[in-house]
């Protein structure tokens, strides 16, 4: 186990690995509905490697760390500008060559997300006509290379997405500020979406397994499991709310990280823990899993991280 501080970092909401293992990415807040900075670090060391400042309020980061996606920018708020913006995240934090994406009708953007390839962007937004008119809600895919965007209109708010690896499925729901329910879509429009109704008042993140269509969701102090087209098995155990999960490479463990301070690893086949961790840098924020599946990282809410090596 290795214990570091990142440094000039508050609170990591979100952590990811490059494809070789070699170097992970922080995502860093101040504050709610923000995000201050895309920190690259050595993951054994926390010897930071870029600094890349934002002032955004949604960034995403493709699985290889190629492209990056923001929204909400105090500079994105000048009228006539687009809504969402992407472009090549470099290794040294130099500001990315943005390319606005502006085949999104609404202003305001709740959550973006990659596709496996990062060839495809999801954009949840949100708008209305005057402030007496009702919200109207939609989910956006947009190819980022070639290709007409695809609209998929929804009464439900949108905070969180999640694509499966093969990119046939995508699943969102409210997020941490928005209705629980939990929609799963077949992009391929041949089946009917799968609607999950959980007993919580929040689904704050949506995660797929790598090697099948089995989706992580995290309700409160519970993670639900729902293969596709079947029950979905709940996973009790954390005494505070799962703030973050990821799957080791092989699907075969689903690790959670939470409130507690605890880390818990569990079979996604029978729901049953295997493992759990207790670290002492407090409340846990954000979690990732080396493409190796040998070693994860967790972060604390002051900026500590622990890395330590999978036995499981």
């Amino acid at each position: 186990m290795q214990l570091f501080q990142l440094k000039k970092c508050k609170r990591v909401i979100a952590l990811s690995f490059s494809p070789d293992g070699s170097q992970a990415v922080a995502l860093t807040s101040d504050a709610i509905d923000h995000v201050g900075a895309a920190i690259g670090f050595d993951p054994s060391t926390g010897e930071p490697r870029f600094r890349l400042e934002l002032d955004v309020e949604q960034c995403a980061i493709s699985r290889d760390h190629r492209r990056i996606a923001v929204a909400g920018s105090s500079e994105g708020r000048r009228r006539g500008a687009a809504p969402a913006r992407w472009g090549a995240l470099g290794t040294t934090g130099e500001e990315p060559e943005w390319n606005d994406i502006r085949d999104v009708p609404h202003r305001e953007v709740y959550a973006l997300e990659f596709d496996a390839p990062g060839k495809r962007l999801a954009i949840g937004s949100a708008g209305r006509k005057s402030p007496a008119a009702p919200w109207s809600h939609a989910v956006h895919i947009v190819p980022l290379d070639r290709g007409k965007p695809i609209t998929i209109g929804d009464e439900l708010f949108v905070g969180a997405f999640a694509f499966s690896a093969d990119g046939k499925w995508l699943a969102w729901s409210g997020g941490a500020g928005g209705d629980p329910d939990i929609r799963i879509h077949d992009l391929s429009g041949k089946q009917p979406p799968v609607i999950h109704r959980p007993k919580a008042t929040r689904t704050r993140r949506l995660i797929f397994a790598p090697d099948r269509p089995l989706l992580a969701a995290l309700t409160g102090k519970q993670a639900l499991l729902m293969p596709v087209g079947a029950a979905a098995i709940m996973l009790k155990g954390h005494d505070a709310q799962i703030n973050d999960a990821a799957f080791t490479p092989d699907g075969r463990k689903l690790i959670t990280a939470a409130h507690d301070g605890s880390v818990h690893v569990w079979n996604s086949v029978s729901g049953e823990i295997v493992a759990a961790y207790a670290w002492s840098i407090g409340k846990l924020t954000a979690l990732a899993v080396a493409p190796d599946g040998l070693t994860a990282l967790v972060a604390g809410d002051k900026g500590q991280m622990v890395a330590w090596d999978l036995d499981v």
